[in-house]
């Protein structure tokens, strides 16, 4: 008997043209359909309108930050333009050859020569002289003591 159940756990043939079973079941509760109202539609219909209305507002502001950009860029590069000329103009003016002239023409100056230069010799001894001081100083703390008399009127 052993023998027999064992060639039939490895026999094959058993499963070899076996069809799959189908079962249909039947939902016995119909699924709930969802009514959709007017006001639903509505709804739904302002949404959509608002959202576009968004999308249309930034999209003008988009444009206009951007008119807004373009005209900055402009300005600045005309500005950096008269910078660079007006430096020019400075340098210009500023230069040695040009206030040479303007002090020359304009001031009425002349170079110095050497027999405009003149010498001053001072015969007198630089001396230093030191104040007496009639308070006896003991050192630091002698000086602190004294300013804060001092500031306090003692």
């Amino acid at each position: 008997m052993r023998n027999t159940s064992e060639a039939q756990a490895y026999d094959l043939s058993l499963f070899e043209n076996r069809e799959p079973r189908m079962r249909v079941i039947k939902n016995e509760k119909p699924l709930p359909q969802k009514k959709s109202t007017p006001a639903a539609k509505i709804l739904l219909a302002a949404v959509i309108v608002i959202l576009a209305g968004m999308m249309l507002y930034s999209r003008v502001q988009l444009v206009e930050l951007g008119d807004d950009l373009r005209a900055a860029k402009t300005e600045l590069e005309s500005t950096q333009s008269e910078t660079t000329r007006l430096n020019m103009q400075v340098e210009s003016k500023m230069s040695l050859a040009h206030v040479e002239e303007y002090a020359q023409n304009t001031l009425g100056l002349v170079k110095v020569d050497n027999q405009q230069v003149e010498y001053v010799s001072l015969n007198q001894e630089n001396k230093v002289y030191v104040a007496k001081n009639d308070s006896p100083a003991k050192g630091i703390l002698g000086t602190i003591g004294s300013k804060i008399k001092e500031y306090l009127g003692l």
